[in-house]
């Protein structure tokens, strides 16, 4: 039986903590401990808010390895797992009625000559484009030692499986079954016919070189949170990171739901 959870609201959707008050209830009507915005030592965290919710609180229980599930208060929720008006559902929390669903992650690199500068983790995606507004990118992708494509883009977008359905999506790239181990690279709105998104599988090694001869820095954004400007020469490297993301899921077949769903509205 799960003893302490700690609960992340969202303050912006959630002012009067309203919604939480109500979770915060519910568990400790069962008895369990509960603590707001300390992770440490919880056998699960909860959190009130959407999809963006959940990306930048994974950045923190990753690494611990400490399951979460999201209950939705934002507008898509594809990783959400409940909705505020199911909330007698987190009763599978305590009679062991749920399921633990490994999420792949990415490993984005920053090498600066034989140097690593920056390491960061994403759970959606590592989206490389110009500092500048407007600004075309002009790189190199390759697969390991071998040259995969030259790109000339808006950006360039690499993936989860998890991050298929976001920024990926509406780029035009795949849905890609969240089970499934593979990285996803979709260029946005691209100058040449040529480029389509492409699947790779998750033990590859992708880096991305800059190509561009017009004064310009690119941009690495990951999961639309973190953010870094690259010098010239750097060279952004992305693989299937050691860590996973860990979501409870206390609902069967809730990836294609929430497909159906969303892609009819």
């Amino acid at each position: 039986m799960i003893k302490k959870i700690a609960v992340i609201p969202n303050r912006e959707k959630d002012p009067d903590l309203i919604y939480t008050k109500q979770v915060e209830e519910r568990l400790l009507y069962h008895g369990c401990k509960v603590v707001v915005d300390d992770i440490e030592g919880a056998e699960c965290v909860i959190i009130i808010g959407g999809d963006g919710s959940l990306l930048h609180a994974a950045r923190y229980t990753a690494p611990l390895g400490i399951p979460m599930f999201c209950i939705n208060l934002g507008r898509l929720g594809y990783m959400t797992e409940l909705e505020i008006d199911e909330l007698p559902m987190m009763d599978g929390l305590f009679n062991g009625n749920y399921t633990v669903e490994e999420r792949m992650m990415l490993s984005v690199e920053i090498i600066r000559g034989e140097a690593v500068i920056g390491h960061m983790n994403a759970l959606n995606d590592a989206v490389i484009c110009s500092s500048k507004v407007s600004r075309m990118i002009d790189v190199n992708l390759f697969c390991g030692d071998s040259l995969v494509g030259h790109y000339r883009a808006d950006g360039l977008i690499c993936a989860t499986p998890t991050g298929s359905t976001a920024y990926s999506l509406s780029a035009g790239g795949s849905v890609i079954d969240p089970q499934v181990g593979c990285i996803c690279v979709t260029p946005i709105c691209s100058h040449s016919l040529r480029a389509k998104p492409m699947i790779f599988n998750d033990q590859s090694i992708l880096k991305i070189q800059d190509n561009q001869t017009a004064h310009g820095k690119l941009f690495v954004s990951v999961d639309g949170d973190e953010h870094y400007c690259l010098d010239r020469n750097d060279m952004v490297r992305i693989s299937k990171s050691c860590m996973t993301t860990r979501l409870i899921r206390l609902k069967k077949n809730r990836f294609y739901d929430i497909l159906n769903k969303k892609m009819s509205e």
